[in-house]
């Protein structure tokens, strides 16, 4: 089995508006946006994280602080093949109990898979089981905060929020049904740190022990370093993936990577036979009123003419905290 996991998605007004069909009265995200990295997430099963409502047929899309994602970026996201949709996010309530419902149709509607927010009690899935090539993989996703937006009362299934018994439990619940275990983190209190706090190397300890086999992380606008923990992968912070926070002028937001896992089951045991780890960094052209924007394997930032030069000394940083050798970058 083949995976692809990848960092956070939210979307900007200069980002959408710059692809906005004012005859049409739509928006059209180009696959070409992706294509320099398209191979890397076509795999069996392919996870971004959505962390927005994805909800325009309930209220017109916004950007910062409180977002709403067109629609239309869900169909480019199935075209370049993500499956799976991460919708634990600290933003999955900015546009209330409505916009979350809504996102959830809206994925449903696809054909995609999500994990991470709930819409019925009753349809409450604290995790999903995926299975191809007789292997069987169990997905939690929790995060660490919905933005002091309290979740409606009695309706505390909506989110998963991390908690370390219900995780503990759920966990539990999923070793029998499954081959291998993911265990997705939205946190990190520090945004824009590339260090790993130390509350989180804890708190994944603590989740290895009670039997995840793989964490991946997101959520703090920076990629962060991964670990062995226990013979059981842990990667931090997967950065950002398709976003545009160019107004932050920090180098660490335009940068993210692409993690590439292969599974091999043998005697009934599914193990990690090769792991690729693909920098990427998010480039943006300006067209006057509007942008261009590429996710480019970030070796290209050494070539590129209009990057400032910070972004290009910090793919230095990124190789360091990747361990990746110059020759592979």
């Amino acid at each position: 089995m083949s995976l692809s996991f990848v960092g956070d998605l939210f979307i900007q007004r200069q980002l959408f508006n710059s692809y906005y069909d004012p005859q049409r009265k739509t928006y059209y995200f180009p696959e070409e946006i992706f294509e320099d990295i398209r191979e890397y997430i076509n795999k069996d099963f392919s996870y971004i994280v959505i962390d927005t409502p994805v909800a325009t047929n309930l209220c017109p899309p916004s950007g910062y602080p409180s977002y709403n994602a067109p629609i239309e970026i869900l169909d480019t996201l199935k075209r370049v093949r993500f499956n799976i949709m991460i919708t634990s996010g600290n933003h999955a309530l900015d546009k209330g109990e409505r916009g979350l419902i809504a996102t959830i149709e809206n994925i449903r509607k696809r054909d995609l898979y999500y994990v991470g927010t709930n819409s019925k009690k009753e349809e409450s899935k604290k995790y999903l089981i995926l299975e191809k090539n007789n292997i069987k993989i169990g997905v939690l996703a929790h995060t660490f905060s919905t933005n002091g937006i309290p979740l409606p009362k009695g309706k505390e299934y909506f989110v998963n929020l991390i908690d370390r018994e219900k995780i503990k439990k759920d966990l539990s619940k999923v070793k029998n049904l499954c081959d291998f275990k993911i265990v997705y983190l939205h946190w990190g209190n520090i945004e824009y740190l590339d260090e790993v706090e130390e509350w989180q190397k804890r708190l994944a300890k603590e989740i290895i022990n009670y039997g995840a086999d793989l964490i991946v992380g997101s959520h703090p606008h920076a990629i962060k370093t991964y670990e062995n923990i226990e013979g059981k992968w842990c990667f931090y912070a997967l950065g950002n993936f398709f976003t545009d926070q160019y107004g932050v002028y920090r180098p660490e937001v335009k940068y993210g990577y692409i993690l590439n896992l292969y599974l091999l089951k043998y005697k009934e045991r599914v193990n990690i036979i090769k792991k690729d780890i693909i920098p990427i960094f998010i480039w943006r052209k300006s067209l006057g009123s509007k942008y261009e924007y590429k996710l480019l394997k970030a070796e290209k930032v050494k070539y590129l003419s209009n990057i400032d030069v910070k972004d290009k000394i910090y793919l230095k940083r990124v190789k360091k905290i990747l361990r990746l050798e110059e020759e592979q970058i």
